[in-house]
């Protein structure tokens, strides 16, 4: 099986370090989709909400499909610059109380949901 990736990507550890497929490159996920639909490969890895949106952006929605393998699952994380001092602090909680209450209502929930089909 032949796989398109991102290098300088992580996809996980065992993903990363797999001898049992092929990785084929290409510098960014707009091309990668390109050349899944030439059937340069197989399959892509991708985060599946950034790649609906790739997809449905370049007009191919309709012409791949998600697959349930979940490749790796890892933390999100959110930066601020240290150079904003007691600003970003201030905006760091604001961003995760909001978020927080976003979990709590099932927004988060509901809105994968939505963007996922």
């Amino acid at each position: 099986m032949k796989v398109g990736v991102v290098p300088g990507n992580f996809y996980g550890k065992d993903f990363d370090e797999s001898v049992d497929f092929e990785k084929v490159r290409a510098p960014n996920q707009e091309l990668l989709f390109k050349m899944l639909m030439g059937k340069r490969f197989d399959a892509l890895a991708t985060n599946d909400l950034v790649g609906i949106y790739i997809a449905r952006t370049m007009g191919i929605g309709s012409q791949v499909e998600v697959q349930p393998l979940v490749v790796a699952e890892m933390p999100l994380y959110i930066a601020f610059s240290k150079a904003k001092g007691n600003q970003a602090e201030g905006l760091t909680r604001q961003v995760s109380d909001v978020l927080k209450a976003m979990k709590a209502e099932g927004f988060l929930d509901r809105a994968y949901r939505a963007h996922s089909r």
